[in-house]
């Protein structure tokens, strides 16, 4: 890949991009490199001594989340085409430690932007670096919902969320999805899902068919979820067009002084 073609990504995806200098435009450029991965495969285990830098999906769809010594897992968020994976800014930015795990649910292309450039760029230029820590805030008070959700909602209505939200992704009323992967986003254990999952197709809110699930009263779903969880599936079930931490290349300077102005 060129250099010219590096930059146009690195455009398209870094919120900060047009207030490096043209050398750190070019530096970040010149050491970014791009790597594809299959589908299922676990492409990054984050804590401060490991982290290999920024990493950006180009294309395809990855999950992050936190898994227990028991092999339960949560997930915090999907990150799709142009976007930046928050969580291991931080550990390049402060050296802070996320136990997180990135895994590719598609087959995929990252951009990897090397930890030590990241972290010359961030020393060195006061505005970027004060706009990446309050986009990790906005990540942080994200996650903190997340978490609530979990703590202070039941497990009906985060499974009922679920389903709308991978529905409303995908824009089918069909769930390509195992029980086990339900449980991971929802923080449950799959023989919970499956017993809801058979509670629902009892009392007619959908049909459980092999491998799938299909919605058949979208509304009763939609009731028993609430709206306090409708926020947490946006985070969860991204749809393909929104950029959860990009913005507009016209109004990036504009969201950057109200950034630095706090």
């Amino acid at each position: 890949m060129t250099q010219h073609s590096m930059e146009n990504l690195l455009r398209n995806s870094l919120i900060f991009w047009n207030e490096l200098s043209p050398a750190e435009q070019e530096v970040l450029a010149c050491h970014s490199t791009v790597q594809k991965y299959k589908a299922g495969a676990l492409i990054y285990h984050c804590t401060s001594a490991n982290s290999p830098g920024i990493q950006i999906v180009k294309q395809g769809r990855v999950r992050a989340f936190i898994s227990s010594p028991e092999g339960r897992q949560l997930t915090l968020q999907r990150i799709s085409d142009n976007q930046m994976f928050a969580i291991g800014v931080s550990s390049v930015l402060d050296d802070a430690i996320f136990d997180v795990n990135l895994e590719t649910e598609t087959p995929c292309e990252m951009i990897l932007i090397p930890r030590d450039i990241c972290k010359r760029t961030f020393d060195s230029n006061v505005t970027v670096r004060t706009a990446v820590r309050k986009i990790l805030a906005a990540r942080l008070a994200t996650t903190m919902r997340i978490l609530e959700a979990i703590t202070f909602t039941s497990t009906k209505s985060r499974l009922a969320n679920a389903l709308i939200e991978q529905s409303v992704s995908t824009g089918s009323l069909i769930i390509n999805a195992t029980h086990s992967s339900i449980a991971s986003d929802i923080g449950s254990a799959r023989e919970v899902v499956t017993r809801l999952l058979n509670q629902f197709q009892a009392d007619g809110f959908l049909k459980l068919i092999r491998g799938k699930i299909q919605i058949e009263d979208k509304q009763a779903l939609i009731d028993l979820r609430g709206s306090y969880l409708e926020y947490i599936g946006e985070l969860l079930y991204p749809k393909p067009t929104e950029k959860v931490l990009n913005i507009d290349s016209v109004n990036s300077k504009a969201f950057l002084r109200e950034q630095s102005a706090y």
